[in-house]
């Protein structure tokens, strides 16, 4: 009677065990048949333009901005000046160049007629500007470093609020490195 009990028990349990399999492989196939559903369906929006059957819409009453296209560089920038009104003034130099010089918390920042000078020391005559992080970059937040810049390299904001520059070199001064960023 055991052995009856035992293999009716059993019975039971693969029985239990054939109902999950089956249970499972229906979920599967509606899975699936959602799945081609759906496919169908983005399908049929793909060749009709809708899944509602709208009407093609007659754009001839619209007409084009006329805008002048703006040529943007790809190029990651080095150094760029900010000059807004409306956001402020301020020097944002990449985090490689300040990297390369050392990574200082001050650098200091010289001109010549055709390039920017930036160090952490350049001489005892120049100011020392404290470097804040901003956006992944080092920002000086200096208006009058900026005017100046911008007077002094005649750098036209008409039409614009920044300007980047992404070409940079190295050399070395009173064993400090320094970039050099040419000013075009």
């Amino acid at each position: 009677m055991n052995d009856e009990r035992q293999v009716n028990m059993n019975e039971e349990k693969d029985l239990a065990l054939d109902d999950d399999l089956h249970f499972g492989q229906l979920e599967l196939d509606e899975g699936r048949a959602e799945d081609e559903e759906g496919n169908e369906k983005q399908k049929n929006l793909q060749s009709h333009g809708s899944a509602s059957g709208e009407e093609e819409f007659d754009f001839s009453a619209f007409t084009p901005f006329k805008t002048k296209p703006v040529t943007r560089t790809s190029e990651a920038g080095v150094l760029s000046i900010v000059y807004s009104k409306k956001n402020g003034k301020r020097v944002a130099i990449s985090p490689d160049v300040i990297r390369e010089i050392g990574n200082p918390k001050t650098v200091q920042i010289a001109r010549s007629p055709k390039a920017i000078a930036i160090s952490e020391h350049l001489g005892e005559w120049n100011a020392n500007y404290e470097l804040k992080t901003a956006a992944g970059k080092r920002i000086i937040y200096s208006s009058d470093l900026v005017r100046h810049l911008v007077d002094y390299y005649n750098l036209n904001f008409e039409d614009r609020t920044s300007i980047t520059f992404s070409d940079v070199s190295y050399r070395t001064h009173n064993g400090k490195k320094v970039a050099i960023i040419p000013i075009k």
